[in-house]
């Protein structure tokens, strides 16, 4: 009689997450990519600016019918805030 088992499957292995939608703005122009968060998308978007020789402006995303923008700010010792 030959012998058989079988393991029990988990259906939980996946994590699924929700991508939003972003759009990167360089001085060379713009691009579509999908993030986990706002924090995901500036960071990839400086990574593949980096990574591609572009410089860097904006990234703009559409995320519940409201348009935002995310931008890179310096403050100094005055608290003046200037954008990058």
């Amino acid at each position: 009689m030959p012998l058989s088992f079988s393991l029990p499957l988990k259906s939980n292995l996946i994590n699924l997450t929700t991508m939003y939608e972003y759009k990167c703005f360089t001085r060379q122009g713009s691009w579509r990519f999908y993030a986990d968060s706002d924090t995901d998308a500036l960071r990839l978007a400086l990574f593949y600016c980096w990574r591609d020789g572009e410089e860097f402006i904006k990234v703009q995303s559409d995320f519940g019918g409201q348009p935002y923008t995310l931008r890179l700010c310096k403050i100094d010792k005055t608290n003046s805030i200037t954008t990058l």
